[in-house]
């Protein structure tokens, strides 16, 4: 087993990590906006309330908890995927026959975030403008 492969899946899965955060940053804005709230009521509120957790309070006043809560563990599920990447990719020295799939799950995070990115771009503003009202 050539440890390039393990290097190389590490270091592409740490990428995607990074990659992560800014390709599903709309789900976690869509999170708030279900529980009608812009950027900058969060941000006034976090300012005004320090140390309180941003995910109970936005449970306590949306008018559609389960949804914010849907988005809010989607967001949370996607970042955290490239975490598991890396997992994976560290077990490889030690069970070779998953080479193969590390290649199915780099091509299958690349597909997955991009999709998500573009699905971003043409959604994010028009559901925040229907659940708050306001553009951000």
């Amino acid at each position: 087993m050539d440890i390039t492969l393990f290097v190389i899946n590490t270091v592409i899965c740490a990428i995607f990590w990074l990659l992560s955060r800014f390709c599903c940053a709309w789900i976690g804005r869509l999170s708030e906006a279900s529980a009608g709230q812009t950027l900058r009521d969060v941000e006034a509120h976090l300012s005004q309330a320090p140390g309180e957790k941003l995910f109970p309070w936005l449970m306590d006043i949306s008018p559609r908890p389960r949804l914010t809560a849907l988005f809010h563990y989607l967001f949370r599920g996607l970042t955290s995927l490239p975490l598991l990447g890396m997992v994976f990719g560290v077990t490889l020295p030690f069970v070779p026959a998953w080479e193969v799939y590390a290649r199915y799950l780099i091509n299958t995070m690349f597909v997955l975030y991009m999709t998500l990115f573009v699905l971003g771009l043409a959604l994010f503003d028009p559901l925040h403008y229907r659940w708050t009202g306001k553009y951000r």
